[in-house]
């Protein structure tokens, strides 16, 4: 179940990141996209985090610090983080996909 959430809140992250034309995907477009996702919100609001402030601080940070594409043509994001390449894996299965979490420090 949280692997198919966190798999979820990654397509989201991906989706808000493209439609912003931004030319790669962060780790900001994630926690942003996280945050619709209800057990990572109650989990960031089990640690003091308030969600709408949050959502509302990334919101800025990714506008003022994300370069964006120009033009008006479909893009496709330039550059990734890694954990974006679970998205594009579809044949990997969820123990692979923990794996490679686990390996970059996300659990």
């Amino acid at each position: 179940m949280i692997a198919q959430e966190l798999e979820v809140s990654l397509h989201m992250a991906f989706v808000e990141a493209r439609q912003k034309r931004h030319e790669f995907i962060t780790v900001e477009h994630l926690l942003l996209a996280l945050i619709d996702n209800p057990s990572a919100a109650e989990a960031l609001r089990s640690c003091g985090a308030k969600p709408e402030s949050l959502r509302k601080d990334l919101t800025n940070f990714i506008n003022e610090h994300t370069p964006t594409v120009t033009g008006e043509d479909d893009i496709e994001l330039l550059k990734m983080s890694p954990f974006t390449t679970l998205l594009n894996d579809e044949e990997r299965d969820e123990v692979t996909r923990r794996s490679k979490l686990r390996r970059a420090g996300t659990r």
